[in-house]
């Protein structure tokens, strides 16, 4: 399994985001906009990649641990451990 990165995704994928969770994925950067939603959705669409019955109350029931191991890090300054900062 390669790294799952968001510059991957495609428009439809991002519309899927963004409508799921009901917020916008510029959002990622303001750190008062709820993440939940974001990785819940991000996650679902990611892993329906490798498994196309894979169902979004199964993204739900993942834990905090899982989801971000498998989409990394949203925020690339958190990413990258030589950002300046």
């Amino acid at each position: 399994m390669s790294k799952f990165s968001i510059e991957d995704l495609t428009m439809k994928e991002v519309t899927v985001i963004e409508q799921k969770s009901g917020i916008s994925l510029s959002a990622l950067a303001d750190e008062g906009t709820p993440q939940g939603p974001l990785m819940t959705a991000i996650y679902w669409v990611a892993k329906k990649r490798e498994n196309a019955s894979f169902k979004y109350e199964q993204a739900e029931n993942a834990t905090f641990k899982e989801v971000s191991a498998y989409i990394g890090s949203l925020n690339e300054e958190d990413a990258d451990p030589n950002a300046n900062g």
